[in-house]
């Protein structure tokens, strides 16, 4: 087991180690005991606690039988991270939010990971920028008594956030509208999705 950051664990397991615990790749359960227990033995040799987190757990096959396992700890936003855009008022008493943010990543390539792995649904443009690249997301609320935390909590942002970082979307939306070389002004997650 390898502590790659406070966020991410690399566990390596032969065929030996797969056949004791009788875990097989073609049916991986996360949810399983097997997998509890492999993340209670990481707890005590790295340091690594994923109990009360989100995860995103990536397994890639050995050609001798075992398979690299890569856990992930995904940061989900708050609300308080994410700014309100715009509220209007529509037809009726709901209330129409539209929410934006904003994500940062170090390559080209976390970012069309992101944007293959991230739902379509999502309006998003990316940018390039002296800093990174960028890929902003806005979507729209539309039932009176939905939060902005339902909606980021979805899978929809569990592949930018595995990916790249959020940051705060005002300063940094306003400095890549300026300064920022735009990618793809719509539908980004897509098109760009589409090219890895």
């Amino acid at each position: 087991m390898i502590l790659i950051s406070d966020s991410k664990l690399k566990i390596m397991l032969t065929s030996d180690d797969m056949e004791e615990i009788d875990l097989k790749i073609a049916d991986f359960d996360t949810s399983g005991n097997a997998f509890a227990e492999i993340l209670s033995q990481a707890r005590t040799q790295t340091g690594f606690e994923a109990s009360a987190d989100r995860i995103f757990v990536q397994v890639y096959p050995l050609r001798t039988g075992g398979c690299e396992v890569y856990v992930t700890k995904i940061e989900i936003p708050s609300a308080e991270t994410v700014r309100l855009v715009r509220p209007d008022t529509v037809k009726g008493t709901h209330r129409r939010k539209k929410y934006k943010c904003v994500f940062h990543f170090e390559s080209m390539e976390a970012l069309l990971q992101a944007c293959r792995r991230t739902c379509e649904k999502v309006d998003s443009s990316a940018y390039s920028s002296a800093t990174g690249y960028y890929l902003v997301m806005s979507w729209e609320e539309t039932s009176s008594n939905a939060h902005a935390e339902s909606l980021i909590a979805t899978l929809k942002f569990g592949a930018a956030a595995e990916h790249g970082s959020l940051v705060k979307t005002e300063p940094v939306f306003a400095y890549i509208s300026e300064h920022g070389t735009p990618i793809c002004l719509h539908t980004a997650a897509a098109t760009l999705g589409a090219l890895v």
